[in-house]
């Protein structure tokens, strides 16, 4: 009786051990799947919004009615992503969220894309892109 039960336990152990680790392989893939996702669904918003920012005549309105988007999209990712970059979004978010509308126009939009570069300390360029492209490119920056 003793090697029936000695061997039932053994069978037991194995088989635990077996749903514990088959259960911990797929929390981690799940939460790889996640945050691959999520990243892809920031990039193709992120890629869809540089588009019509590329297409759009009426950058105001554009700015205004896109606003959701942007904070939808960085919502979704900023759970994946480390504290570094983490920051950074929030920071970005922020400064794209303080965006005076008069700041849109060209005369002022050198300005604020120096702003930018410089708070991450980066070479500012010597022929600033438009304020919300450039915001884009650095959002997808930070999430790559």
């Amino acid at each position: 009786m003793t090697d029936q039960l000695q061997n039932y336990i053994q069978t037991a152990s194995f088989t635990i051990l077996g749903g514990v680790l088959s259960a911990a392989g797929g929390m981690i893939l799940s939460e790889y799947n996640r945050k691959k996702a999520a990243k892809y669904e920031f990039k193709m918003t992120m890629g869809e919004l540089a588009e019509e920012a590329r297409q759009t005549r009426d950058r105001r309105a554009f700015y205004e009615s896109t606003l959701p988007r942007f904070g939808r999209a960085i919502a979704r990712v900023r759970p994946f992503l480390g504290r570094k970059s983490l920051t950074r979004m929030e920071k970005m978010w922020t400064m794209y969220q303080a965006i005076n509308l008069r700041n849109l126009e060209s005369q002022r939009e050198a300005d604020w894309i120096q702003d930018l570069y410089r708070t991450f300390n980066e070479p500012v360029p010597q022929r600033p892109s438009e304020i919300i492209e450039t915001f884009i490119s650095k959002f997808l920056d930070v999430a790559r």
